[in-house]
């Protein structure tokens, strides 16, 4: 069907929708009505980003933009009093869209203006040689009065002249007369939404100091000024000014003569280039000023008449997205109309435009962190502020770093073949949607991420070296495995719980709730009178630490395109690991420098920032919306039941290893039943979870997947392995070796550091080559060596063959403990994101709980045994009433050796255990496909292809 379309505003957004839909058809009849008398080649220095690039390839544009793009090398911020450099921020010449403050897609706006205007007269000119339709362009005409029918549009010109359309596409900027029209002025003007920012631009004649560097100076009273040269032959001067006063809300109705006067009084005395500015400003021919804002509009469509680009989804020039979102919005209408029969379904075609563009404009109108004033300071101190950090964040580069994290577009498909706008290119269109932070706001979140997972990882191992103070305080070894092993345990049961919270909640909430239960827990931790109260904080701990683990790991799903989640994994292992080598660390330090109880404390206020920082910074995206649902479907999708199978199953298990072969024999009935519970509970947790189907805390449907099913298993292996170095290291070192808690924890740096310098090798690795897989057996294998040799370590044993081994361990189990969440975040769709990121979590979590908990048993069962041998005047149950650090103190010195030999013999057989662990870990990596990673899942769509 053949469409007699009116398009309103011959700008950016109405030749690309003309251009756009005669690609798909050539039997349209298109007219663009202008209101000046020539196309408005005028205006400021404008940049594409975004999916605006991939658009500008498929009109066959992006050689010629490239070829009339500025040549600007970045932005300079200067004093206005002393003209010094606070800082420089380079280009951004990636190629692929990102955020920067100069781009690499920065031309001027009428030189893309000319680009579209031309596009669109070729592709009249076929259409009125090879269809019926065509397209003609009117100068010097307005729309002044429309009467909608039901077949039709009747428009009435400023020229008295009245002709009726199909379609009416309002594409005349944000002050537009056609949205006015069609949806009344009162709607109209409460569409639009100011900003306080006032901004004039002109052209200014080129000087000797204005070279390829744009220059950006902030003043006092809450005054801007830049100017911006490139290689064109004159340059760009820009004044901006933060007011809501009723003299600048007016200033649109003074004539040109009075706003020059108004912004001449404005700037008086700013300094910098001020008088330049001024000067120049009077003698423009070309003046342009106006209030920024949004327009917000509930409906972008009214009958036959639509808007396109800033005259429905202005996003202000704070964004850097008015261009993308005028020729995203003109692809996706385009692609619309052609998509319902070429306009045979008008009403559905618009409905569907604003279904499919309404996410990406939600998230291009996404104003910077601090509010649209933070950069406008009244006072020198103000301006004097936010020039040092600017200048701090130039010297970090952090513009650099960002431009390697920060999300980008790809430019879609290479082939540039003219094609139909189909549907799905439509979607792919949008569905790559610059959803993710960038710059400042993703320092905040990943930074805030990062020092959350650190407080977890800290939990999990300053314990360690606190454990011999511990048992001291509270006389006894009896509760020991559960200082580890409840946390453990709470944090391998919640998982799921917190995984299905994050698809049905609000994950920005129940990020923040996480972090509220787990410094709950750390308080009862730290003021705990009795062991029993302790074991009781530190599964609260566990409760909100299962919940940041998986929050974690999602916040970073949503935060960067899955190409670059390998890197910040590795971030997050690389504080996982710092946790690790200061968690020894600092728990000997604090326990012996202060209390134990530190241990703990020290867990609020870094708590209490990354609160802060999540709850200002992190947005949430669209793609990471909840999904609609009763409450109690939603409580019933968490499975409360599953959890509490898996709760008393690994409870039943823990208990058995408690107290087999230490309060009672293997062979005593309670053992015997605790174990036949854990193992019944297990089954019927699997049969419980079966019928579940996506209700269950471990969803059946992706372990049908291979490489999920044997990561999980090899996660739970290689963690149990890991964390048992991690917890009896500490006692070799502490009872065996007599050191104090500080010294324990620097002999534990050469694994440590290992463990982080692996995990960051590792994450770079598969990051850069997509390789994963072929790293997880060559890691376990290594681990298995590492754990063999460290059952060669005795009394005394020499440090070279310590640090050594510990090394060797480190590599081995850095190098892959990240990978099994990797492989199969890269795996599955986003919607499944956290699920298996949940998944992943609770087999680290499990494998910890069971593995460690069965080493510190098979310790106590040696250790009772060999010490009837090794020093039969010593009673075990005095010696397990003992904590490991008053050995010394406790027994005569003549029982010391003997006891000695006891304890040795106990923390070999956890090393034996460990190399067990790795052994079976091995075995099971070579069962997991060796795929590479498709970095294009977890994500809507990466790529724009048609």
């Amino acid at each position: 069907m053949s469409l007699k379309i009116l398009v309103s505003g011959a700008g950016v957004a109405g030749p690309a929708f003309s251009t756009l839909l005669l690609r798909a058809n050539l039997s349209h009849s298109i007219t663009v009505a202008e209101r000046s008398q020539a196309l408005r080649k005028g205006g400021q220095q404008i940049d594409i980003r975004a999916q605006g690039i991939p658009v500008m390839q498929k009109m066959g544009l992006l050689e010629a933009v490239r070829a009339r793009v500025v040549a600007e090398d970045g932005i300079a911020f200067v004093d206005a009093r002393s003209g010094h450099q606070w800082a420089m921020f380079s280009k951004n010449d990636s190629g692929k869209g990102r955020q920067a403050f100069s781009s690499e897609y920065e031309i001027m706006r009428g030189d893309l203006v000319d680009l579209l205007y031309c596009a669109s007269l070729e592709r009249g000119r076929e259409a009125q040689n090879r269809g019926n339709g065509g397209l003609r362009y009117v100068f010097g005409v307005y729309v002044i009065g429309i009467r909608q029918f039901g077949d039709g549009v009747e428009v009435t010109f400023s020229d008295g002249t009245t002709e009726r359309f199909d379609l009416v596409v309002g594409a005349d900027g944000q002050s537009s007369r056609t949205r006015r029209l069609a949806f009344g002025h009162e709607e109209s003007n409460a569409a639009f939404k100011p900003l306080g920012i006032n901004q004039a631009y002109f052209a200014i004649p080129r000087e000797e100091k204005d070279n390829r560097t744009a220059q950006a100076c902030l003043t006092t009273k809450r005054r801007f000024m830049a100017t911006r040269g490139g290689q064109r032959p004159t340059a760009q001067g820009y004044l901006s000014v933060f007011s809501d006063s009723a003299e600048w809300m007016n200033s649109a109705r003074l004539s040109v003569g009075e706003q020059k006067e108004l912004w001449a009084r404005t700037f008086k005395g700013a300094g910098w280039q001020e008088e330049r500015l001024v000067r120049e400003m009077y003698n423009a021919e070309d003046f342009y000023a106006h209030r920024i804002g949004q327009v917000v509009m509930r409906n972008w469509s009214r009958g036959r008449v639509v808007l396109l680009g800033d005259a429905g989804y202005c996003p202000s020039p704070l964004t850097g997205m008015g261009t993308a979102c005028g020729l995203v919005g003109a692809y996706v209408l385009a692609g619309e109309i052609s998509r319902h029969g070429h306009g045979s379904d008008l009403h559905a075609a618009l409905k569907s435009y604003e279904q499919v563009l309404r996410p990406f404009t939600v998230e291009a109108q996404k104003l910077p962190p601090g509010g649209t004033g933070l950069m406008y300071k009244q006072t020198q101190f103000g301006v004097g502020v936010i020039n040092r950090v600017l200048g701090t964040l130039s010297a970090l580069r952090v513009d650099k770093m960002m431009n390697r994290l920060s999300s980008e577009n790809r430019g879609g498909s290479q082939n540039e073949e003219e094609e139909k706008v189909e549907t799905e290119v439509v979607v792919a269109a949008v569905s790559d949607i610059d959803e993710f932070p960038t710059g400042f706001a993703l320092v905040m979140i990943v930074s805030a991420v990062i020092m959350t997972f650190f407080l977890v990882s800290l939990d999990m191992t300053i314990v360690a070296t606190a454990i011999p103070k511990i048992t001291d305080d509270f006389h006894g070894l009896s509760d020991v495995s559960w200082y580890s092993s409840a946390f453990f345990m709470t944090t391998a049961g919640f998982q799921s719980t917190w995984g299905k919270a994050y698809k049905y909640f609000p994950i920005k909430i129940t990020f923040l709730i996480s972090i509220g239960i787990f410094e709950l827990g750390s308080l009862l931790c730290g003021a705990a009178p009795a062991s029993s109260i302790l074991v009781i904080g530190r599964a609260v701990t566990g409760v909100g630490g299962a919940g940041i683990g998986s929050g974690c790991y999602t916040l970073i799903g949503f935060s960067v395109q899955p190409s670059k989640r390998p890197m910040l994994t590795g971030l997050v292992g690389t504080s996982y690991g710092i946790a690790s080598v200061l968690g020894p660390l600092l728990g000997g330090v604090l326990s012996n420098k202060a209390s134990w109880r530190w241990c703990f404390y020290i867990n609020l206020p870094i708590g209490a920032v990354s609160i802060g920082a999540i709850l200002y910074f992190f947005k949430t995206p669209v793609a990471a919306m909840p999904q609609e649902a009763s409450l109690k479907e939603k409580m019933m999708q968490m499975d409360p039941l599953g959890t509490v199978i898996i709760m008393g199953a690994v409870i039943s298990l823990i208990l058995a290893f408690q107290k087999g072969g230490q309060t009672d024999p293997w062979s005593a009935p309670t053992v015997i039943g605790l174990i036949v519970s854990s193992v019944v509970l297990a089954i019927i947790f699997v049969v419980w979870e079966t019928f579940q189907g996506e209700r269950a805390t471990i969803v059946p449907r992706l372990f049908q997947q291979r490489t999920v099913f044997f990561c999980f298993m090899f996660l739970i292996f290689l963690a149990g392995g890991y964390y048992t170095v991690i917890y009896n290291l500490p006692q070799y070192f502490q009872a065996v070796g007599g050191t104090s808690p500080i010294e324990s924890g620097v002999r534990n740096l050469p694994f440590i550091i290992a463990v982080s310098v692996a995990s960051i090798a590792a994450g770079s690795f598969v990051s850069s080559t997509g390789i994963a897989v072929p790293l997880m057996p060559i890691g376990a294998i290594i681990a298995t060596v590492a754990g063999a040799l460290f059952c060669t370590l005795g009394i005394g044993t020499e440090p070279a063959k310590w640090i050594s081994y510990q090394v060797l361990a480190g590599i081995g189990f850095g190098m892959c403990i990240q990978l099994p969440m990797i492989i199969c975040q890269s795996s599955v769709d986003i919607s499944d994101l956290a699920s298996i990121t949940a998944i992943m979590m609770f087999s680290q979590a499990i494998g910890a709980a069971i593995v460690v908990s069965g080493a510190q048993t098979a310790f106590a069962n040696i250790l009772i045994q060999r010490v009837q041998t090794s020093a039969p005047d010593v009673s075990p149950e005095a010696l397990v009433t003992v904590g490991s650090g008053q050995l010394r103190k406790a027994f005569r010195p003549d029982q010391i050796p003997g006891i000695l030999v006891a304890y040795m013999n106990g923390i070999t057989i956890t090393f034996i255990v460990v190399a067990g662990a790795g052994a079976l870990a091995f075995i099971l990596s070579t069962y997991i496909p060796w795929k590479r990673l498709n970095h294009s899942k977890g994500q809507k769509a990466s790529t724009l292809s048609a």
